[in-house]
């Protein structure tokens, strides 16, 4: 390296992404091996710009050493297409392991093999001889994204401080998780090199797998862990617990990025002998830490420390923090001012001491009221049971998300106990969604938020106006002004209500603070107002009932353990079943439970799988459409997106073709065999209901309510309608009148014509509804009754060609609904799965279909609760039919003087019993047995 040699001790280890128990050590002999043959491909270049698009791995570590031995400058891709994309410089060659042409020879650097792209030769010497180190980009906290070249002058002090300040040695063990798009990685990399220590790389996909990371962290004795304070977090209670109390190898935890979570810490025993604690500061753009501070816990407050080798630091008269020092980049081509404003407000003190405050952009103004967003969730987090909290504005309100231990009055007293004076949601989530650079994501999190807000009822209505102490019935004609509704309330109602509003730019807030808003002129700008439609007919029609007790004999045949909690509905091809989890894990296993194959994606697995044709194709929430053989999991290719993807794609054409949707609110078709994107539709708003194709058209709705139609052959647009509210369901297709059933969030079936979208019929069941219709044949076998399940677990059965409702089943006493029931025809019953983990059997749906049904037909109906599974249940259950021979019984049928071999053959009764495949947010899928 141009500033430091690879010590002669220097070593690594890999951590398999399947397989814990599987790992890679290379010696320094072996590293020095792989960086010559890299730095021998790169023999021709000098100070440029070499991008490395490798996967987190030892090959990848050993290119970052062979590009700066060969006094060139690294920037780390997630794609050829990315590394072509830089304002500042040109590429001018990608390492990857992918080849530009077939004719392209690669090199097999540790077990990996890769290829050398070749673009031409852009020098860097426009900003200095042999002075820079690599090329990363902002995450955009400080505003708009920037290109920050590092020089070595710039990270060294970093290095040299770090090995004197934690007295690193041969004998560390570092940890390598932080992603290659936050600058620390490069601090975890060469404190390892520099010193001689060893490098513990684990993958990318282990930072959504906590229990993962931490059993390597454990595992491989690591000493010493960079992370961000979210990242820390989320890792299990049990080894937080044991590396707290030194009863691990780790004895240095820095932490940075984020405000330090000492309330969080505080909460664990720390053998403060063996373990020591620091926080850093640093911004990308004086790449890459500022200042350090050992965490001292006699204090409450946490200072930012003193400042680094080669920094310095100064407080504007507004408090804002400044960087200066020898210490410079090259932002967005431009070596940075002399002093870098960070955007952070500080507090100095009279012994010199310098504390974190807030952000500028966290400092909000909200109907005149001064208030901290970071302040705000530092506050939370004092209170007992709050483990962590982060604040977010919107509008004119404040929405606080907490990571609880028990969340059985947390809500209520929370906002209580705050008291800020602006209207306030809490919102509690089980884990924070995170970024690839460890911090919280908080544009998840208000989408997170938003689909909890969809699920709001007249019930939950009634609720909020008894809490404001305004009644319904009684105050009905009142205006919110003689009510004494205040600015406050006012636009907490509105929060909690706009996404109900028949028209998207109704003034609501203005209207509840007018001198003419009534409850009633309210009421009737939502579309769940009572009066929308008169239930009488409903009343007509209605069973309500619970279910029976179960006298069935159910067996738990197995279960298996997917790490994290399980929203995708197992799919059964071949004897297989596919699934995958939160954990990024998806799974091959045989009909009895064995582990055929298993593969790691790169973040959580919530939708369901595909299969056609031999090939398994699945989203994840890294963005990324997944295609596997069906025989070994092998990646077939993957496609980037650009945000999470949560529908079911759809194969096509023998599984060559695929079409599917994206929270980047676009449709796509792309050809599996040839790797390329055939086409791609912007829609109005993003996609979880799975497209439909029905011959030569495409159909798609969103979750802005759009539903449109797409030529398959060219992407062409046919027609496009608006049905008002989100479309969480999947489309339902009668096939006899090519027509389609579309079911939005509020409940508003519609009957459309798929070839032109006509509105054919519209029926308004007013509760809301995840799953989609499904058919249920008759008596006549055909399928002209469709069944809608809510999620306030109810079932309304229509008549498929005029909407007209048959029957309405109110189910007390159970979950919600959120996925479709299983039907098996022949026999007419009907499983549904609820979200509390129980799965029902309904009989005798088809004595209901008679015109005149009496009331012995309606008995005879009956709602069975088959079995329980512990935890919440949001996945569709998958009912398998099994078919056994029973040589012990007789058949009386023998009689009819067939011959003695025949005879002997119908003597064996079959005896007809079902498999039941749940997954649960337990983490596991199981496989109960069971006669009915």
């Amino acid at each position: 390296m141009s500033t430091a040699p690879i010590a002669k001790t220097f070593s690594m280890i890999y951590v398999d992404e399947k397989d814990n128990s599987i790992d890679i050590a290379l010696s320094y002999n072996d590293v020095m091996n792989g960086v010559s043959l890299i730095a021998e491909k790169l023999s021709s270049y000098r100070n440029c710009l070499i991008a490395i698009t490798l996967p987190k791995h030892p090959a990848f570590v050993s290119a970052i050493l062979g590009v700066l031995e060969t006094k060139n400058c690294f920037v780390c891709c997630s794609s050829i297409e990315a590394a072509n994309n830089y304002l500042s410089a040109t590429v001018s060659c990608i390492i990857s392991t992918i080849a530009a042409d077939d004719n392209q020879l690669s090199i097999n650097i540790h077990g990996l093999q890769i290829y050398f792209n070749h673009n031409g030769y852009y020098c860097l010497d426009e900003f200095g001889k042999d002075k820079l180190c690599y090329l990363i980009t902002t995450s955009g906290t400080l505003g708009k994204r920037k290109e920050v070249f590092v020089p070595h002058s710039c990270i060294m002090p970093n290095i040299w401080d770090f090995s004197r300040r934690f007295q690193i040695t041969t004998v560390d063990v570092i940890l390598f998780a932080t992603a290659a798009t936050f600058d620390p990685f490069v601090v975890e990399i060469l404190l390892a090199v520099v010193n001689g220590a060893k490098l513990l790389i684990v993958p990318d996909s282990f930072r959504s797998i906590p229990s993962k990371l931490a059993d390597a962290i454990l595992k491989y004795n690591v000493t010493f862990i960079q992370m961000t304070p979210s990242q820390l977090k989320i890792l299990p209670h049990n080894a937080l617990t044991k590396i707290f109390a030194g009863k691990s190898a780790v004895r240095t935890v820095i932490l940075g990025g984020e405000a330090f979570p000492i309330n969080f810490i505080k909460h664990y025993h720390i053998n403060h002998e063996f373990i020591n604690f620091y926080n850093v500061y640093g911004v990308t753009e004086v790449s890459c830490w500022a200042s350090c501070y050992r965490i001292d816990w006699k204090e409450s407050r946490v200072e930012i420390g003193e400042p680094l080798l080669g920094t310095k630091f100064n407080v504007s008269e507004t408090g804002e923090l400044l960087i200066g020092g020898s210490r410079r980049c090259f932002i967005n081509g431009k070596l940075s001012a002399a002093w870098f404003s960070t955007g952070d407000i500080v507090e100095l003190t009279e012994l010199g001491k310098i504390y974190w405050c807030d952000r500028f952009d966290d400092q909000q103004k909200i109907s005149g009221i001064n208030v901290s967003l970071s302040g705000l969730a530092r506050k939370a987090e004092e209170y007992d049971g709050i483990q962590s909290a982060l604040a977010v504005r919107r509008q004119q309100s404040i929405l606080l998300f907490v990571h609880v231990k028990n969340s059985a009055t947390i809500q209520t007293n929370l906002c209580e106990k705050l008291a800020i004076g602006l209207p306030m949601i809490v919102i509690l989530v089980d884990n924070w969604p995170m970024t690839r650079n460890g911090k919280v994501d908080r544009q998840k999190l208000v989408e997170i938020f938003e689909q909890k807000n969809l699920v709001f009822t007249m019930e939950d209505l009634s609720k909020l106006f008894e809490y404001l102490k305004i009644s319904l019935e009684i105050n009905r004609e009142m205006t919110f002004k003689d009510l004494g509704l205040d600015s406050l309330r006012a636009t907490e109602l509105t929060l909690k209500t706009e996404h109900l509003l028949k028209q998207r730019n109704f003034p609501l807030l203005q209207y509840l603070l007018s001198d003419t808003g009534t409850v009633a002129g309210f009421l009737d700008a939502l579309d769940f107002n009572q009066n929308i439609r008169e239930r009488n007919i409903i009343h007509m029609r209605e069973i309500r009932t619970r279910p029976i007790e179960n006298s069935i004999k159910v067996e738990l045949l197995w279960e298996y353990d997917l790490g994290k909690c399980i929203d995708a509905t197992p799919i059964v091809e071949n004897d297989s079943i596919f699934l995958g989890s939160h954990s990024g894990r998806f799974v091959s296993l045989s009909l009895d439970g064995t582990k055929e194959w298993e593969v790691q994606l790169d973040d959580r697995i919530e939708a369901t799988a595909s299969y056609q044709n031999g090939i398994i194709a699945v989203g994840c929430y890294d963005g990324y459409l997944y295609f596997l053989d069906e025989k070994n999991g092998h990646l077939i290719w993957k496609f980037a997106t650009g945000n999470v993807i949560k529908s079911s794609p759809v194969l096509i054409d023998a599984g060559n073709k695929c079409l599917f949707g994206s929270y980047d609110k676009c449709l796509y078709l792309l050809d599996i065999k040839n790797h390329m994107m055939l086409w791609k539709i912007v829609c109005d708003g993003s996609i979880l209901s799975s497209p439909m194709l029905v011959d030569t058209i495409v159909l798609c709705a969103t979750l802005r309510g759009e539903f449109l139609s797409v030529e398959l052959e060219t992407g062409t647009i046919l027609w496009k309608i608006q049905l008002a509210a989100p479309i969480f369901a999947n489309l339902c297709m009668i096939e006899e009148h090519n027509r389609i059933l579309v079911a939005n969030v509020k409940g508003l079936i519609t009957l459309c014509d798929a070839t032109n979208g006509r509105i054919i019929y519209q029926y308004d069941v007013l509760e809301c509804i995840f799953a989609a219709p499904v058919q249920f044949p008759d008596n006549t076998n055909s399928s002209n009754v469709s069944i809608i399940v809510t999620h306030s677990s109810s079932l309304f059965l229509l008549q498929t060609d005029t909407l007209q409702l048959l029957w309405y089943i109110r189910i007390n006493g159970v979950g919600s609904f959120p996925r479709p029931p299983e039907i098996l025809n022949n026999e007419g019953y009907l499983f549904i799965q609820d979200s509390s983990g129980a799965l029902l059997a309904i009989k005798g749906l088809r004595e209901l279909m008679k015109k005149n049904t009496t009331d012995l037909e309606i008995s005879r109906m009956k709602i069975i609760e088959i079995l329980r599974v512990p935890g919440e249940t949001f996945s569709g259950v998958q009912i398998l039919k099994i078919n056994k021979r029973d040589s012990n019984k007789s058949d009386d049928s023998n009689s009819s003087g067939s011959s003695n071999s025949d005879s002997s053959s119908s003597s064996k009764m079959t005896i007809v019993s079902y498999r039941a495949l749940i997954g649960s947010r337990d983490d596991r899928i199981r496989c109960f047995q069971f006669l009915f």
